[in-house]
């Protein structure tokens, strides 16, 4: 499983993670519980992630992490909107040439 460190957390202070699990090619996040831990639910963000290379940002200026992804399959750049909760919106496709 792949874990990635978000640049800022999701608005409540504590610190997450996102992770991919390529066997189940899917993506997790785990809300910080501020303690040094997390929460003991998860969410999933949803499946088709197994080979993705994440960059977890804030991008679009409203302050809620945001995800930008690479997919090794077609080397485009994808763009996810964060609703500040571990959600994520529809993709935006910004382009190939990423691989």
């Amino acid at each position: 499983m792949g874990l990635h460190r978000p640049t800022l957390p999701h608005r409540d202070g504590t610190q997450d993670f996102l992770a991919i699990n390529s066997t189940a090619n899917a993506m997790y996040f785990y809300p910080g519980n501020g303690a040094d831990g997390f929460a003991s639910a998860r969410t999933t963000v949803g499946p088709g992630w197994g080979t993705f290379r994440l960059i977890p940002i804030e991008y679009n200026g409203d302050g809620k992490l945001d995800v930008l992804a690479i997919n090794p399959a077609d080397e485009h750049l994808y763009f996810y909107p964060g609703d500040g909760t571990g959600n994520f919106g529809s993709c935006t496709d910004r382009g190939g040439g990423w691989g």
